[in-house]
């Protein structure tokens, strides 16, 4: 970290690093590398990865060989500036949220995709330096990203990146300063201005990620939950086989081994079987099948070698080259197959490992970068009386920033833990069983072609990942349709591929959308509402909770505003709440109706305690919440700031002060009469049930009675 003396010395010191130079001179690089190793000023490509310091970041690079050949030297100065060091944004005109240091990553990102253009453009103009370009030179430059088909904020970025070039001037020899751009003088009325050129910015606190439609990740979810919790044990169990046979391995023949391979082939003449093979890709329509030599070197103990020139007299190949693992999972009360192949193993370890990740990311509401940088060992029970539940202890990377406002290379690990549950730990056990990597999911378990080697300690990648749940979910539709199990299958999502990025926001979805969603998520899992918005997957402070408060704030201007159409259509309220129902629906219309809700209006309609109207649609009901009323909250008057935010459906009591019913409640409870009668006069039904249905019957009887006695106009 560096003090304020010192960045105050930096920029008075023009740049003047040797071909000889580390590209790395004011950065912080993890222990144990050695300088001579790193890469150095004279070189063309530059490995940024160890300043990265991240196990979810793979090469990053900066590459001057396509550059201009005039401009490769400056282009590696602008590089090593901006790593080395602070941008001196205060040299801005205008208000900004940039930060003073870059990561690997955006240097990485910026240099050739941004800055490399710019000088191609200049050296097609035929300008020697960039001390030599002249405000003519920025207003054509400025034009043409204007008419270029990118969208604003791609062309507000590469205007950008130029001006951070004229910003680190103070670090550059004189023949690389850049003057002022004409976009960065700040008069709102110039033709020059960034909002004149581009338009003004349509930015907004909207998470615009599209969640993944309920039913394809409902669907998913199952399928990585049996992965998880019934294929999991077998494929292990093949792998290790698969690893064992594999050690006494050999490609060269011995003395014996044809003797051996003599007698087997002998044994199966004999016995009329076909010997072991795989599919081959050959002719799509009718595949050739390929006699499995490795299967049969190690399975029979020889060289692989042995088996050129076999004698095929009387013999056929089959598909299948079956390991003696025992199948114990099941679907259905069914063994889910017969037997694992030699062939399959690493198919199978890849959807398994990626039905893991699905179960973590997806349960635990972590960002991508997070669960892929989870290690080993990183899953704990909780200490306590109550359900076992799970600490997850994990890094955290967006918005780790250092005392400057710059980020931290690497992260830091999180205050306090992720709270999981069974299946989460269940996933990560299971995962951590399948290679001997430091990382949960390190990228050499998602190999496509076995025996690639891959560094341990990088994590998949994001790309990698959405590649191989398209695998996972292929699989696992042609299983389910082999198997007479089409009620299983996954849908495809309206919106295409499923992304670990569309994870998170589509628990948040869940949770605030569907009738229930809260409490229906913590049925389903095993937790409750207080575990999954203000814990579960989170930390008080923060976490889920830059999701799910626009979330909650649409579904229940949707529900209000459906309320306030029914009220003007006539429909009628009743119930101890009828009058809170009613004013809170008529406040959300007068205040909120037909706007699209900007953060301030959203957090507006989240804090008015009129709007607090929830429907529970198992009781035929609203409950127009007021927590000093609430009987589902047997703790209601001791103060507890856990229970003001909503109210516990799964307990609601027909007392309660905050019940609420309309017209539409009511057609509701007709509807579920007429269902208790008929079940009643069933033959079918025995005594007790009958008399139950009966009883149920008649209390709702008495609700209707005292709708029509009591119901008032809105």
């Amino acid at each position: 970290m560096t003090s304020s003396a010192a960045r105050q010395r930096s920029t008075q010191a023009v740049i003047s690093p040797s071909a000889e130079d580390s590209v790395f001179q004011n950065v912080s690089l993890p222990a144990g590398l050695k300088r001579k190793d790193l890469s150095k000023f004279g070189d063309d490509i530059w490995d940024l990865t160890p300043m990265a310091n991240k196990a979810t970041v793979r090469r990053l690079v900066v590459d001057v060989t396509t550059f201009p050949a005039p401009f490769r030297q400056t282009a590696k100065r602008i590089a090593w500036a901006m790593i080395n060091e602070r941008t001196p944004v205060e040299a801005l005109e205008r208000t900004t949220a940039i930060k003073e240091r870059l990561s690997a990553g955006s240097v990485s990102g910026l240099v050739r995709p941004d800055i490399r253009p710019w000088l191609e453009w200049l050296d097609a103009r035929g300008v020697m330096d960039l001390a030599s370009v002249t405000p003519d030179d920025f207003r054509a430059y400025a034009n043409e990203m204007k008419g270029r088909g990118t969208g604003r904020d791609r062309k507000k970025r590469m205007l950008f990146s130029v001006s951070r070039i004229w910003l680190l001037a103070p670090y550059l020899p004189p023949a690389d300063r850049l003057k002022q751009p004409t976009w960065e003088r700040i008069d709102e009325e110039s033709p020059d201005s960034m909002d004149a050129l581009l338009g003004p910015a349509n930015w907004s606190a909207e998470n615009k990620t599209t969640p993944v439609h309920p039913q394809t990740m409902s669907q998913l979810l199952m399928c990585a939950m049996t992965f998880t919790n019934e294929f999991a044990d077998d494929i292990i169990n093949a792998k290790n086989e698969k690893a064992r046979l594999l050690v006494g391995y050999r490609k060269e023949s011995q003395e014996g081994d044809r003797a051996i391979l003599r007698k087997y082939l002998k044994g199966v003449r004999r016995r009329c079987e076909a010997l072991p093979g795989f599919a081959s890709p050959g002719r799509r329509d009718k595949p050739k099948p390929e006699l499995a030599k490795q299967y049969l070197a190690v399975k029979l103990g020889i060289g692989y070698n042995t088996m050129t020139k076999i004698d095929m007299t009387g013999l056929t190949i089959g598909v299948g080259a079956r390991l003696d693992t025992p199948i114990t999972g099941s679907v259905d009360g069914i063994p889910w197959t017969s037997a694992i192949d030699f062939y399959e193993v690493e198919r199978l370890t890849r959807r398994l490992a990626t039905a893991c990740y699905l179960v973590v990311g997806y349960l635990l509401g972590q960002r991508p970068e997070e669960t892929r940088g989870l290690e080993r060992g990183c899953c704990r029970p909780t200490k306590s009386s109550g359900p076992t539940g799970y600490r997850v202890y994990a890094k955290t990377y967006k918005g780790v920033l250092d005392e400057d406002g710059n980020t931290v290379a690497g992260g830091e690990e999180r205050e306090q833990p992720w709270l999981g549950i069974e299946p989460v730990a269940r996933a990560i056990a299971v995962v951590e069983a399948l290679s001997t990597s430091d990382l949960l999911f390190p990228g050499e378990i998602f190999l496509v072609r076995p025996g690639t080697k891959q560094d341990p300690n990088i994590a998949v990648s994001a790309k990698t990942l959405s590649d191989t749940t398209v695998e996972l979910t292929n699989w696992w539709n042609s299983y389910s349709r082999a198997n007479n199990r089409r009620a299983s299958v996954i849908p495809s999502d309206p919106e295409g591929m499923v992304t670990p990025q569309r994870l998170r926001r589509t628990l948040a979805w869940f949770i605030y959308r569907l009738p229930g969603g809260r409490i229906a998520l913590g049925v389903q899992y095993g937790h409750l509402r207080g575990m999954t918005t203000d814990g579960y997957g989170s930390r008080v402070s923060s976490g889920l909770r830059d999701v799910f408060p626009m979330e909650e704030a649409y579904a229940a201007a949707e529900q209000l505003q459906d309320d306030a159409d029914a009220l003007e259509e006539g429909v009628e309220v009743s119930g101890k709440a009828a009058d809170r129902y009613i004013n809170g629906v008529r406040t959300y219309q007068e205040t909120f109706s037909g706007l699209w809700l900007t953060p301030k209006q959203a957090a507006a309609l989240r804090r008015d305690p009129r709007l607090r109207i929830f429907e529970n649609g198992e009781q035929c009901l609203a409950c127009v919440y007021d927590q000093k009323q609430a009987l589902c909250h047997p703790d209601r008057d001791k103060g507890k700031a856990t229970l003001m935010a909503s109210p516990d459906p799964s307990r609601c009591q027909p007392a309660c002060g905050n019940i609420a019913r309309t017209d539409l409640h009511i057609r509701q409870v007709k509807a579920e009469i007429v269902q208790l009668k008929k079940n009643a006069e069933s033959l079918m039904s025995p005594e007790p049930m009958r008399q139950r249905d009966l009883q149920h019957a008649e209390s709702l009887q008495k609700i209707v009675a005292d709708h029509r006695a009591n119901r008032k106009k809105g």
